[in-house]
C-alpha cells in the first residue's frame, strides 16, 4: 500500500502537519498509493510521510500502517483483509524487519 516517490515542487508547497524541518526538492517520501490522487483535504491523516533518514523508513511505514491504513477509504476491503490475514500469520516472525527496510532502501 506504500509508494516511494521523490518530492517535486508541488509536494513542497502542500501543508505538512507535524513537520519540524522543511521538505527538500527530491527528498524521498512515502505515500499511500490508494489515495495519492485525492485532494489533500480529503485524505486521511498520515497518507504521506517524509522520513529524515533511511533508518527511519521502517518506523514511517509502521506509522502509516497504524495511523492511515485502517482509516483510508480508498484501500479496497480485500486488500485490508489480506493484510490482516498476513499480520496474524507472521506475528511470531518479528525479528530483523527494521534492518530489512534499511538495507532495501540502500539498493
Amino acid at each position: 500500500f506504500v509508494e516511494v516517490f521523490g518530492t517535486t515542487e508541488v509536494e513542497i508547497d502542500l501543508p505538512h502537519q507535524g513537520r519540524n524541518k522543511p521538505i527538500a526538492l527530491g527528498q524521498v517520501g512515502l505515500r499511500c498509493k490508494h489515495c495519492k490522487d485525492l485532494p489533500t483535504v480529503v485524505r486521511k491523516s498520515h497518507s504521506v510521510i517524509y522520513p529524515t533518514y533511511m533508518s527511519g523508513i521502517y518506523n514511517a511505514v509502521q506509522q502509516m500502517y497504524r495511523m492511515h491504513f485502517l482509516r483510508c477509504e480508498s484501500i479496497p476491503s480485500e486488500v485490508k483483509s489480506k493484510v490482516e490475514t498476513l499480520e496474524t500469520f507472521h506475528m511470531s516472525n518479528r525479528g530483523g524487519r527494521k534492518q530489512y527496510w534499511t538495507d532495501s532502501a540502500k539498493r
